[in-house]
């Protein structure tokens, strides 16, 4: 059984590590079904605590925003741990600052306690946290796995846009229909109009 101190990684297998990261990126066009996806296998293949994801106040995926930090709000996490959340440590929260408003995509390692955070800026979107739960795994991995965290930055804001217009698409079908009715019904009786007589007529 590995455990925190004996977890190695070796360098002629992780290929097939990023490898299996990337295809579980895009498998749905739900932001969170995607994230969960990714989330699930990035725990399974790296062997993390937990991941979180905190998306920018400028978002809208359709989820509640709270727990905010930093111009920040928490989407959604891999598992609900008894640990504290990353934004209520100081350490984290000064990446926060560092990364908002996520113009670029930055990678930055976060050392709190015997927890180490890679936190990944998601260009746009927000940021990933992955938590390991020790400190063997060198700060500069987290760079070998920007290339995974530049294709969920892309399939997220792509799911985010999909998001867009979807709502988009309801609210114009919703107005439509809107304006069918007050064409169509007289506005104090509610009962159909002349126009609609001679519709149905013909």
């Amino acid at each position: 059984m590995q455990t925190a101190e004996n977890i190695q990684f070796n360098p002629a297998d992780f290929t097939g590590i990023l490898n299996k990261m990337l295809l579980a990126i895009g498998k749905s066009q739900s932001l969170r079904e995607m994230l969960q996806s990714f989330m699930m296998t990035a725990v399974n293949q790296l062997k993390l605590n937990n991941t979180y994801v905190y998306l920018l106040d400028t978002v809208n995926a359709g989820a509640d925003k709270n727990q905010e930090a930093s111009g920040f709000h928490y989407f959604l996490s891999y598992t609900d741990r008894q640990t504290p959340p990353p934004h209520q440590c100081a350490e984290v929260i000064w990446s926060f600052n560092e990364l908002y408003p996520c113009a670029e995509e930055t990678v930055t390692t976060v050392d709190v306690e015997s927890r180490r955070f890679f936190i990944y800026s998601l260009k746009d979107v927000g940021i990933i946290l992955l938590e390991f739960g020790h400190l063997k795994l060198p700060a500069e991995m987290a760079n070998v796995l920007s290339p995974v965290m530049h294709q969920l930055s892309l399939a997220s804001s792509a799911c985010l846009t999909i998001y867009t217009l979807k709502n988009q698409i309801n609210s114009n079908k919703s107005l439509e229909k809107s304006y069918e009715e007050q064409a169509n019904r007289d506005p104090l009786t509610k009962l159909p109009n002349r126009r609609a007589f001679r519709y149905n007529l013909y």
